[in-house]
């Protein structure tokens, strides 16, 4: 199995480069890269070969990572940069030292260093026979442009938020983007938070965007810019989520709801919408959202029946119009 077109998501700390080197590696080679194990990911490389991974996910050491990088690069005969080496880099020049990877769940890298182009030229092994003058020399592999690689590697994600008027300037980093609500009856609250991690299709630098206010009403929003620090960007991202929510991003499938905290709103990611509309709901809801819903209103309806109090009856309420966003004006949501 080679790394074009699988779906690749690493986990831990490998000892050669930072996650996000070897992201950007990946990607080269034809891969996609998560920021968590889905359905669709197909290779996880972990830094300990002993971790477990789901059912019809391959598990790859960091060795055999980089012999795949050597191949995918057309020649398995030659060793990989210093960047990629499976020992400990020294120190001492310029670039050489590996940043720590503090960030537990990455999706993208950062853009490569002024000087140096993605898929640089690895060194050769000494050993092998150097080629004489006049024998043919295979033209370079021609490269994407990098605004085509924004987009190859996010096909079928959704689109930036359509009231953010540059839309089309940027795309979605991955699966960095969320959709929050929070619905609370007694004080009249029914409003949402949009959270999208954005890169710029000219120049690949990193933008988290935010947008927020009532729902069915376009709110308020924020650009904030972050370079070509993808840590910092995604650092910034799951900053805010884990504010609005007392949850990690990378525990969000195990997603808790807190009071007077914003509720998580799975939309189904097979659609390729406008990513959050201000004046129809918040989009199309996953089939476990619904479910979620249902529970909810089940509880609801027995609550009623069994004449429990109108503080609870209000509270469950406002547990289901967050997890099913409704539209209610200005209007306090009925119960």
């Amino acid at each position: 199995m080679t790394l074009q077109d699988q779906v690749v998501f690493f986990i831990g700390k490998l000892s050669g480069f930072s996650r996000a080197e070897a992201i950007a590696q990946a990607r080269d080679s034809g891969a996609s890269v998560t920021s968590t194990v889905t359905k669709r990911t197909t290779i996880l490389v972990a830094a300990d070969e002993h971790t477990k991974a789901p059912n019809g996910v391959q598990v790859w050491s960091e060795a055999t990572f980089v012999a795949q990088l050597s191949q995918a690069k057309g020649d398995p005969e030659v060793e990989p940069p210093a960047a990629m080496s499976t020992s400990k880099p020294k120190r001492g020049k310029k670039g050489a030292k590996v940043k720590d990877d503090a960030i537990k769940d990455e999706g993208v890298t950062k853009a490569a260093p002024k000087g140096k182009a993605k898929g640089d030229v690895v060194t050769p092994v000494k050993s092998k026979k150097r080629a004489k003058k006049g024998d043919p020399v295979a033209p370079p592999s021609p490269k994407k442009p990098k605004t085509e690689e924004v987009k190859a590697d996010r096909v079928g994600a959704r689109k930036p938020d359509r009231h953010l008027s540059s839309r089309e300037q940027f795309a979605i980093v991955d699966d960095y983007l969320t959709d929050l609500m929070q619905s609370n009856l007694g004080a009249n609250n029914n409003k949402f938070y949009i959270i999208q991690l954005l890169q710029s299709l000219s120049d690949q630098t990193y933008y988290v965007f935010t947008r927020w206010g009532r729902l069915g009403e376009a709110g308020q929003q924020k650009l904030a810019p972050c370079g070509h620090d993808l840590d910092k960007a995604i650092k910034q991202f799951e900053t805010k989520f884990a504010d609005k929510t007392r949850n990690q991003w990378g525990d969000r499938r195990e997603f808790v709801k807190y009071a007077n905290k914003y509720q998580l709103v799975e939309l189904d990611t097979s659609e390729t919408g406008d990513g959050g509309a201000g004046d129809a709901a918040m989009g199309k809801l996953s089939a476990a959202q619904i479910q979620k819903g249902q529970v909810v209103l089940e509880s609801l309806k027995a609550a009623i029946t069994s004449r429990t109090s109108a503080r609870a009856i209000e509270q469950l309420s406002g547990e289901y119009y967050s997890l099913i966003p409704t539209l209610a004006g200005r209007n306090r949501p009925p119960p």
